[in-house]
């Protein structure tokens, strides 16, 4: 029987990645914004709590990556689809340049993951028209 050491989240975050002087918080935070650059690519998806969602994405992270134990599932199913169509293969290449620059991706070596943490924190918004006229701007004010 192999009994492993759970290292405690605060402590993962804190390590040095062994090639850089940069911490795994550190990555993940750079991680992070290219995934929310991805979504704000689109005008009809947006992030939906944008509040807290880092610490939850590096909760998520840990989960998934260090010690994958809890099994993720989709949330949003009602958006998924139409999010993954656009996203996926964006996600697909930051996870393979952060998997080839850094060591966070240990145990788990798919992008799946991060696909699935886009997909559960984001809404695909029903826009009618994506501009505005030049009519529809002049009655719009900003309080």
């Amino acid at each position: 029987m192999i009994v492993q050491n759970k290292i405690p989240l605060y402590k993962w975050l804190q390590n040095k990645n062994i090639y850089l002087d940069i911490n795994n918080k550190e990555i993940l935070f750079n991680l992070y914004n290219e995934l929310i650059k991805i979504v704000d690519k689109y005008n009809d998806i947006c992030i939906e709590n944008s509040y807290n969602l880092f610490n939850e994405f590096c909760l998520f992270m840990y989960n998934e990556y260090v010690y994958p134990n809890k099994i993720s599932c989709l949330t949003n199913i009602d958006d998924s689809e139409y999010i993954e169509a656009f996203c996926e293969q964006d996600i697909i290449d930051v996870f393979l340049k952060y998997k080839n620059n850094y060591d966070i991706f240990k145990y788990n070596s798919s992008s799946y993951p991060l696909l699935l943490f886009i997909v559960n924190n984001s809404i695909v918004l029903e826009i009618e028209d994506n501009y505005l006229s030049d009519s529809d701007s002049d009655s719009l004010h900003l309080y």
